[in-house]
C-alpha cells in the first residue's frame, strides 16, 4: 500500500505503475487578478489526480507542478511522462495492464464495475489493494483473484513446456532427415557385408602332388607337366 504522503513522492517500478494518474483541465479563480480587477477573474489550469488502487480516500488532487520544484523528479510532467504526453495530445492517459477483474468467474460484472470506482481494474491491482476498502466480500474476491491467476499461470507454464517439447522433436526430425540424406537415403551402410561377399566369391586353390589345381584340374602356374 502507498501512503497518502507517498503519492507525492517519486516511487519506482511496480508501485509507480499501480498508481492511477490523471491530468485534466480545471477552471480556478485567479486571486491576484481578482484583487486587481475588483471582480472574480478565472483561468484554466492543469490539474492532476493521483490515487493508489483500492484507496478511494487516498487521493491527491492539486494543480500540476512543472518548473517550480528544485528536484526535477517532483515535477509531475517528468514524474509521469507517458500520462502527461497523452494528456497533451488528447489521448487516453491510463493503460491498465493485467487481467480484467471480469475475467474471474467469482467476480460478477456488477462487482467489477464497483471495483473500478476504487481504481481497481485488474486482478493484479485487486491483489495489491489494501483490505480496508469497505467493499462487501472484498477479501473473498482477493482470494478468488489469487487462485485464478495461479491456475492461469500454471496453464501458461504447461503450454510453454509443451511448445518446447514440440520444438525439440522438430529439431531432432530435421537432424535425422539430414543424416539420412548424407547417407544416400538408406541410412548408415556397413562395409562388413561387402567384405563377406568378396570372401565368399574367392575359392581357395590347393596344388596336388601332380601340380594340378585341386578345384578344376587346371595346371598350376609354374608347375607344367614334363613330356616323357
Amino acid at each position: 500500500m502507498i501512503a497518502n504522503d507517498g503519492l507525492e513522492m517519486p516511487v519506482m517500478g511496480q508501485e509507480q505503475e499501480r498508481l492511477y494518474v490523471e491530468f485534466y483541465k480545471e477552471t480556478v479563480q485567479d486571486t491576484v487578478k481578482t484583487a486587481e480587477a475588483g471582480r472574480p477573474i478565472f483561468r484554466d489550469a492543469d490539474y492532476i489526480k493521483i490515487m493508489a488502487p483500492g484507496g478511494k480516500d487516498n487521493v491527491v488532487v492539486r494543480e500540476v507542478r512543472r518548473n517550480g520544484c528544485n528536484n526535477p523528479n517532483l515535477n509531475d510532467d517528468k514524474r509521469f511522462p507517458q500520462q502527461w504526453a497523452a494528456y497533451q495530445n488528447g489521448q487516453s492517459q491510463q493503460e491498465n495492464i493485467g487481467t480484467p477483474c471480469s475475467e474471474c468467474p467469482a467476480i460478477s460484472n456488477s462487482m467489477a464495475e464497483e471495483l473500478k470506482h476504487f481504481n481497481i481494474h485488474t486482478l493484479e491491482q485487486l491483489i495489491e489493494a489494501p483490505d480496508n476498502t469497505g467493499i462487501m466480500g472484498f477479501n473473498n474476491m482477493k482470494n478468488a483473484a489469487v487462485a485464478y491467476l495461479d491456475i492461469a499461470n500454471g496453464v501458461v507454464r504447461a503450454q510453454e513446456f509443451k511448445k518446447q517439447e514440440e520444438k525439440i522433436a522438430d529439431q531432432q526430425k530435421q537432424i535425422d532427415e539430414l543424416l539420412a540424406g548424407q547417407n544416400g537415403g538408406g541410412g548408415p551402410q556397413s562395409t562388413e557385408g561387402s567384405q563377406d561377399d568378396s570372401a565368399a566369391g574367392e575359392v581357395p586353390t590347393q596344388e596336388t602332388a601332380g601340380g594340378e589345381s585341386e578345384t578344376d584340374g587346371t595346371p598350376a602356374k609354374g608347375n607344367k607337366r614334363r613330356k616323357r
